[in-house]
């Protein structure tokens, strides 16, 4: 006996019924009220026949109708079963003992009756049409929820759940049902998280839930020759559904609507190449970045954040699952978006968060992302550090610093302004000076009155140009130093200030200078909004800070390289001098001039190097960042010491 079942959907109440061919209508919520109970112990498929005596060979005088099957026999109808009924000498068994044969036919021993329509009336209440039949139905236990676990739903619950949903097999459910499934889920998943940060068990579990939720959205999907929608609205999770047939009279579906997101998808066109059959399930979850969090991003930083809820988008009962065009995901944003941090979305890939390049448009409060494929999709707000408020103690540490290093900068431009007419050429070092001068004097006032100067975003990104030029000019200073030396030590003589070898002040001021603003203007040109951090410095979203960093890990490569130039030099020089000639050339002055210049100079390339260099790695880490705002700030400092203190020129003039 076969029933040609259809669906039917009433959109205005969005009520799910059954109609058969006898034009009798089935209301889910009346048969969920009234139904017959079976509490047959021998149904069940481990039970002996002859300890539980009673039961019928068939069904035969079975009423039509729907059962809820219930007692020690079981609560769900077994969909592996023997095709015939099996006779041991104990008497009569469903199943042989190994279960070697179970694995056959369908639920019954009658195999050529369809599996049993099953309706999931919600709360643990399933239950099933069943008709006569030449065979007889049997039983097993399948645990929903322990009322344990209804009550309090551990890791462990929620697991079995989920499981439960994924093995079920597929039915028809109401919405109500699909609901009630979905809260517990949501409900479940609270309870997992926190209990463990590995990859892999964070990854399983949120496959679970994604899958586990698609199953349940399968269950809203009956095939009809218009077209219908459902919606799924609770605490945690928002779901819409749509299904369209091959008699629908739209040319475009309205947007689906989930929590703090937007679906625009083409199922008119993806419908006419299934049969003119497709259903889309778009889902918004609240809570699932808890689970599948930020640790799973390829690549991501540290200072990752969820910009949006995470979304899936499932089409179901279609066969050809490509795009017409390209869907269009509208995410609204659940955290403010922080300019310092760059936006992405990410694509779910089974163990971990991908990105990709889909096409984005953004504004302040919303981004539209452009999918050409079903997944689970969100938006993430990357940062190179994570945003965190200073505190006020290393605020003014870092302010007192500063003050300190520019006390003594001011000290040592006084001391060369003195010893101007000294036998060393120190244009290069007063240069240098100026420009740590201006860069940490400008620092000092912009800390000061860092809100006033915010509130005006052109005065802000003026600031942080000008703070990019003269740290970049302190660097380039460095190099032209540097290559003073080399120039130095290769002639074994005194470079002076009216020297016609190398090239003269004017040249060497138009290069220290010119070099740091066509870096500026050409960062300037080509990201324009790269200035104006909330400290008035450059941004770190498009790898803009590379502006800077870029040519500062150049000079010094370079500094470096000529640095092991200058020792080769030396060394030779050095060892050479006791020779006749160099002995007329050059005088034992001579060779602790240069030992002393170049040793200044490493020492200077080392105070202004390596701060930065530090700065790379103070992201997330108070104790390295300490350490850098101390080293830069006392630059000034360790100018005066080296040039100053440790210059015996300077110092016997002072003692004498």
């Amino acid at each position: 006996m076969l029933f040609d079942w259809k669906c039917v959907h009433v959109t205005r109440t969005n009520t799910v019924f059954l109609q058969h061919d006898t034009n009798s209508v089935l209301f889910f919520s009346d048969v969920c009220l009234s139904h017959e109970t079976l509490s047959d112990p021998w149904r069940n498929i481990g039970f002996n026949l002859t300890s539980f005596p009673g039961g019928p060979m068939n069904e035969l005088n079975m009423k039509e109708g729907w059962y809820h099957l219930t007692g020690i026999g079981g609560d769900n109808i077994v969909h592996y079963c023997l095709s015939i009924i099996l006779k041991d000498s104990s008497g009569f068994r469903l199943l042989s003992d190994n279960g070697s044969s179970a694995e056959v036919a369908l639920y019954t021993c009658d195999t050529v009756i369809d599996s049993p329509r099953r309706l999931d009336c919600g709360k643990g209440l399933i239950l099933y049409y069943l008709f006569p039949m030449n065979g007889t139905y049997t039983t097993q236990f399948i645990t929903a929820l322990t009322e344990e676990c209804k009550v309090h739903c551990s890791a462990k619950c929620g697991k079995d759940l989920l499981e439960q949903i994924v093995d079920s097999p597929g039915q028809v459910l109401s919405k109500n049902v699909v609901a009630e499934y979905l809260n517990e889920e949501m409900n479940c998943m609270k309870a997992f998280e926190g209990t463990t940060i590995d990859k892999q068990e964070l990854s399983s579990y949120g496959n679970s839930v994604l899958e586990a939720t698609r199953k349940l959205m399968s269950g809203l999907v009956i095939k009809t020759d218009t077209y219908y929608s459902i919606s799924i609205n609770l605490q945690t999770v928002d779901a819409e559904v749509f299904v369209v047939g091959p008699k629908a009279s739209l040319t475009e579906i309205p947007q689906l609507n989930a929590r703090n997101a937007y679906l625009d998808i083409d199922l008119i066109g993806i419908a006419k190449n299934n049969n003119g059959f497709a259903a889309v399930a778009f889902t918004s979850y609240t809570n699932l970045s808890n689970i599948l969090n930020p640790s799973l991003i390829k690549h991501g930083f540290r200072g990752t954040v969820f910009l949006s809820t995470v979304v899936s988008v499932i089409l179901m009962n279609v066969t050809n699952t490509q795009f017409t065009k390209p869907a269009r995901i509208t995410f609204k944003h659940i955290t403010e978006v922080d300019h310092e941090g760059s936006t992405a979305c990410v694509t779910w890939k089974g163990s971990e968060w991908m990105t990709e390049s889909h096409n984005t448009v953004s504004n302040s409060s919303h981004t539209v992302v452009s999918i050409n494929y079903p997944g689970t999709f969100a938006l993430i707000m990357q940062f190179y550090c994570s945003p965190r408020v200073i505190s006020q103690d290393l605020n003014l540490l870092n302010m007192v610093s500063v003050a300190v290093g520019l006390g003594f900068l001011s000290l040592t431009l006084l001391t060369f302004a003195l010893f101007r007419h000294s036998k060393m050429n120190r244009m290069a070092q007063v240069n240098l000076s100026i420009s740590l001068l201006l860069a940490h004097l400008l620092f000092l006032l912009t800390e000061q009155f860092l809100d006033d100067i915010y509130a005006t975003q052109l005065a802000c990104k003026v600031v942080a140009g000008v703070l990019h030029f003269l740290f970049l000019s302190a660097f380039v200073w460095m190099f032209i130093d540097a290559a003073l030396l080399f120039i130095f030590v290769r002639n074994l003589t005194k470079i002076r200030t009216n020297q016609r070898e190398v090239l003269g002040w004017k040249c060497f001021t138009m290069i220290g200078y010119l070099i740091p603003l066509i870096i500026v203007g050409i960062s300037a040109g080509i990201v324009p909004d790269g200035y104006g951090s909330k400290q008035c410095w450059l941004k770190m979203n498009k790898d803009f800070f590379w502006s800077f960093l870029g040519p500062v890990c150049c000079i010094l490569g370079l500094n470096l390289i000529l640095f092991v130039t200058i020792f080769i030099n030396v060394t030779f020089a050095l060892r050479n001098l006791n020779s006749e000639i160099l002995q007329r050339k050059n005088t034992l002055a001579d060779k602790k001039v240069i030992q002393s210049v170049m040793l200044k100079t490493m020492a200077q390339f080392f105070i202004l190097g390596c701060p930065w260099i530090l700065g790379l790695f103070t992201c997330n880490n108070e104790v390295l960042e300490i350490i850098f705002l101390l080293l830069n700030s006392q630059q000034g400092t360790f100018m005066f010491l080296t040039h100053c203190v440790l210059n015996k020129e300077v110092s016997h003039h002072f003692l004498f």
